[in-house]
């Protein structure tokens, strides 16, 4: 019979209660990418890892081919194991001139995509489209009142 050992209480890593959105606009540089590999950091306060990832779509910043970003190893401090050539969205800060992510900046490419994509302008479409509309109601009306001029005078 296997024994259950309580060892406290865990810290966890918690993300801030956040959208998708928030996230996109407080983080420097956002983009879509796979990781081609990584490196140890050595001498790092928490244990951390330097991947190497290709880009396959920049979303904000400036974004080269290829960007280096630092993750923390351990859970406990939000790191997290991303496996290479897997297609991820990326939202990275800048913190000492390197850019830096934990697992609340490491998503799901498409949900990036699709945040980032959204339809902009629709105020406008939709005055575009009153005005529009306004405009073939004001037609109808003269033509409908001509109309009714040309039949009411006696021929």
């Amino acid at each position: 019979m296997a024994a259950l050992v309580f060892t406290g209480g865990a810290h966890a890593f918690t993300c801030p209660p956040t959208t998708l959105s928030e996230r996109i606009a407080a983080a420097d540089v956002v983009f879509v990418g796979h990781s081609v590999g990584y490196t140890s950091v050595p001498g790092a306060g928490v244990p951390q890892r330097l991947y190497r990832f290709t880009v396959d779509q920049a979303v904000k910043g400036d974004v080269g081919r290829t960007v280096l970003v630092r993750v923390p190893v351990k859970a406990a401090n939000g790191g997290q194991v991303i496996p290479e050539q897997v297609a991820a969205g990326i939202l990275a800060s800048r913190a000492g001139g390197t850019l830096f992510a934990t697992r609340c900046d490491i998503t799901d490419p498409g949900a990036v995509l699709a945040d980032v994509d959204q339809p902009k302008g629709n105020a406008v479409k939709l005055l575009i489209g009153f005005l529009f509309l306004g405009g073939v109601f004001a037609y109808s009306f003269w033509l409908l009142r001509r109309r009714r001029k040309e039949s009411a005078v006696p021929h």
